[in-house]
């Protein structure tokens, strides 16, 4: 009975000299969590939420820890730069910033870089030494695909409009680029106007309500969210056939598509930009490979793909 004993306390001392000896080994430096700073333009919209919900499935796949900030209006660069540092001061290990004001945000993405927090920008480029890293759509891809869009339904020739709304003067004039390089150089279509309209889906809907009674046009082409959506509802009202192209629509307005008001819709692909972002900043802080300016494909999607598997994780992510 003694010899048990002595036995099982023998055992009990060496696990527990094995325990203490384990609570004092250095775990690797691979399997520590990353803490990352997503500071965005909107907490709302479509493209924000695809961004963030790509990011959370990149932090959740690596281990990461990330928080996503953004100000309550898209266009207070004052409230993004305040997020800006106050993530520096929490001292996170990297940071992704989607810019709302390039001039107004360089001084303090230069202190935090100096700091020794690096930091990266997604959706609009800033191709500085400034940030190690940018990832954008390629807008000018983007034109280019529009073009091609509208020729598969209105032809080689014919009448257009462009609508944009003012929210990134940059990545509309990209857009516009690649879009009218695309028509003068393989087509014989006129473009009549490019429209610029509000920031809200129901006054461009109430003006191109008007507009499409009062003007002759074969085509339609819209650079952003906003200005599909609210023409696209225009037309609905109208019940008219007319060459539509649009931008980036999810969800609760995909029946614009579905139902024929737009013909093609070019998706930006916000989902990847998130998860690309995230992805690209653990390897960063792991001292793995970067990319350093990375631009993402566009789709074309339309009636007759959008209930494809690769379109549907496009357009409905897994949350």
């Amino acid at each position: 009975m003694r010899k048990k004993s002595f036995r099982f306390m023998v055992v009990l001392i060496l696990l527990f000299l094995l325990a203490a000896l384990l609570v004092n080994i250095d775990l690797p430096n691979d399997i520590e969590e990353v803490k990352i700073d997503m500071i965005i333009k909107s907490k709302y919209g479509s493209q924000w939420e695809l961004i963030s919900l790509g990011a959370y499935a990149a932090a959740n796949e690596y281990g990461a820890q990330l928080a996503i900030l953004a100000p309550d209006y898209e266009k207070d660069v004052l409230a993004q730069k305040s997020l800006l540092l106050n993530a520096r001061n929490e001292s996170g290990d990297v940071i992704i910033l989607a810019p709302i004001n390039y001039s107004q945000l360089k001084e303090p993405v230069v202190e935090i870089s100096n700091h020794g927090i690096p930091v990266m920008t997604i959706v609009s480029e800033w191709e500085t030494t400034d940030v190690y890293s940018s990832l954008t759509s390629d807008y000018i891809e983007v034109g280019n695909m529009l073009g091609e869009a509208l020729v598969r339904e209105i032809g080689l020739e014919g009448n257009i409009v462009i609508v944009a709304t003012v929210n990134d003067a940059l990545i509309i004039e990209q857009k516009l680029q690649g879009l009218n390089e695309f028509l003068d150089m393989k087509t014989n279509i006129k473009l009549l106007e490019i429209i610029y309209t509000a920031t809200d889906i129901y006054s461009v809907e109430r003006r191109f309500y008007n507009y499409l009674q009062e003007t002759n046009i074969d085509g339609i082409i819209t650079l952003d969210t906003v200005s599909t959506i609210g023409i696209g509802k225009a037309i609905e009202r109208l019940d008219i056939n007319i060459g539509a192209i649009g931008t980036n629509i999810y969800e609760d307005d995909l029946y614009l598509l579905d139902e024929g008001y737009f013909d093609q819709i070019v998706d930006e692909n916000f989902f990847a930009i998130g998860y690309l972002a995230v992805e690209n900043s653990i390897n960063k802080i792991k001292d793995n490979d970067v990319f350093v300016h990375k631009k993402i494909s566009a789709y074309v999607i339309n009636k007759n793909n959008m209930y494809d598997n690769d379109i549907q994780k496009i357009i409905f992510p897994i949350k």
